[in-house]
């Protein structure tokens, strides 16, 4: 997605920096949200930012789902970026959901072998707890 030179595309920009605080980072993709719905980009930033904040704040079921559901967003505006898919998978293989994770994976043939393993290992240790 391109934008006009404007205030959205600079908050995107910085909150994509590496010097990006992950709460600037969630304020600048809200406000890019805000404006354009549809920018995959910013969906990713803001899941990023809030799993940093629940390292800091700790976990729960609510803020793994928005999580998940920032990841999801960015992976089904663009499915062909290997980045958005990657962190969809892994969140989903985190939080356990291996079974939403194996089509997404299967869509992506191209992600890496490392996030195919994982999944492997992570029904392993389903069908052996679980």
């Amino acid at each position: 997605m391109f934008f006009r030179k404007d205030d959205a595309t600079r908050r995107l920009n910085r909150a994509a920096s590496i010097f990006c605080k992950p709460k600037e980072r969630m304020e600048n993709a809200r406000y890019v949200l805000s404006i354009h719905p549809d920018c995959a980009k910013a969906w990713y930033l803001l899941g990023l930012s809030l799993n940093c904040q629940s390292i800091d704040l700790g976990e729960t079921d609510e803020h793994n789902q928005e999580i998940l559901d920032c990841f999801r967003k960015a992976y089904d505006l663009e499915p062909g970026n290997f980045r958005y898919a990657e962190q969809y998978i892994d969140f989903l293989v985190y939080t356990g959901q291996i079974g939403l994770a194996l089509p997404t994976l299967r869509d992506n043939k191209g992600l890496s072998l490392r996030e195919f393993h994982r999944i492997k290992e992570g029904l392993k240790i389903d069908a052996r707890y679980g």
